[in-house]
């Protein structure tokens, strides 16, 4: 689904400018013509070309939006005194703004989904898409207590992959403090009464890497920063990208996890589209785009040439080699039973479940790991000191 900026020419003569969603230039053709108007120009407006919104919406507030607006359509209030409630509830300088331009928007005569793409990057694609097409079949109250849902299981989904990452973050903080306390602060001063002459090789190389931490602190942090900005200017080449976001679903343990996830999300996208009468291979296009992996992106563009050859989606997606078998069988099972919609929402909230099964894994066997590490190096440390000592008073 694109944008198009047109001038079309009404049955009186009178010139008109205005935007459009439409698919190619044959529906935005066909949609002026119901109109009584003749397309004169056109051009697609481009992402980055879109007019960008104050803020982007987080999946709260869109949970928020969705609800209210669902709300008050189902009770017979029209889009734009929805619009208008919802902008003088709201508290948010920033949503208030985003509100106002939607109101005013689709005040001019434009649909709800053309405003929301003229604030750019402020609503997600998916949302976009489920409005245009509840638009088009006169279901958007469904649609958006639907789509409410949809982002609830999001914000779930991410809070638990957060959630399990934070005891691991905490751990290696804790290192580095700890590493860093041993080698700026402990080492030297226990190293002062001790003599340096015939100490064990592993004293010597905790002690020349204390002396290399006092003395070059700034190289470090150097290379720390060069490091950190470097990766971050790498993330924006399509080629590193790619290559990080297939790391992360081949890696082991978080790669099983990552898959997982992806699996939930990718079912309950598409599964959410297709009732809503969204066409498959749109539907596949719009839900693997939610997943932001380049990687899968790629991988995906097989499975939609084979579709559009008149492929069933199973066989297609058999061959990528990346979804548990499970889920293969659950949409084989859609394909030929015709109710692929339904079995996909059921198989998002099996793999729900192995997601949070898989991130408890997950910690229970990354826990004990970090500790262990965090031990072997503190081990390390008071070994190098403990050794010269004894040596000493042997002597």
């Amino acid at each position: 689904m694109a944008l198009y900026k047109y001038t079309a020419r009404a049955v009186g003569g009178k010139v008109i400018d205005g935007t459009m969603q439409a698919n190619d230039k044959q529906e935005l053709f066909n949609k002026l013509q119901k109109e009584n108007c003749y397309l004169m120009d056109y051009s697609e407006i481009k992402e980055n070309a879109v007019i960008k919104g104050g803020t982007k919406l987080k999946t709260k507030d869109l949970t928020f939006f969705c609800r209210q607006m669902q709300a008050m359509l189902a009770a017979g209030i029209t889009v734009v005194k929805a619009l208008d409630l919802i902008y003088q509830k709201t508290e948010n300088p920033k949503l208030k703004k985003v509100y106002m331009d939607l109101f005013e928007t689709v005040q001019k005569g434009s649909s709800l989904s053309e405003a929301m793409t003229k604030q750019g990057a402020t609503f997600p694609k998916l949302l976009i898409n489920m409005v245009y097409y509840g638009e088009t079949g006169g279901n958007l109250d469904s649609v958006m207590i639907q789509m409410a849902d949809h982002y609830i299981k999001e914000s779930k989904t991410k809070n638990q992959v957060k959630s399990a990452m934070m005891y691991p973050m905490i751990l290696c903080v804790v290192a580095v403090f700890v590493v860093a306390l041993l080698m700026l602060f402990v080492v030297p001063m226990i190293m002062e009464n001790i003599q340096t002459e015939d100490i064990p090789l592993i004293t010597k190389i905790v002690v020349g890497f204390s002396d290399f931490c006092r003395n070059y602190w700034y190289i470090i942090l150097v290379v720390i920063a060069a490091v950190f900005i470097s990766f971050k200017f790498l993330k924006r080449t399509e080629g590193f990208r790619k290559w990080l976001d297939k790391v992360k679903v081949k890696i082991p343990i978080f790669g099983k996890l990552q898959r997982t996830v992806l699996t939930t999300r990718f079912s309950r996208t598409l599964a959410s589209l297709y009732r809503s009468g969204v066409p498959l291979i749109e539907g596949i296009t719009t839900s693997v785009r939610v997943l932001n992996n380049s990687y899968l992106t790629e991988m995906f563009n097989g499975v939609i040439e084979d579709l559009k050859h008149g492929t069933s989606l199973y066989v297609a997606i058999n061959k990528l080699n990346f979804f548990d078998p499970m889920f293969l069988s659950m949409v084989y099972v859609g394909e030929e039973s015709g109710s692929l919609d339904s079995v996909l929402e059921k198989t998002s909230a099996f793999f729900d479940d192995e997601a949070d099964a898989a991130i408890k894994k997950m910690v229970t066997m990354i826990e004990p790991i970090m500790i262990v590490v965090l031990a072997v190096i503190v081990g390390v440390v008071i070994v190098a000191i403990i050794l010269p000592m004894y040596q000493g008073m042997g002597a």
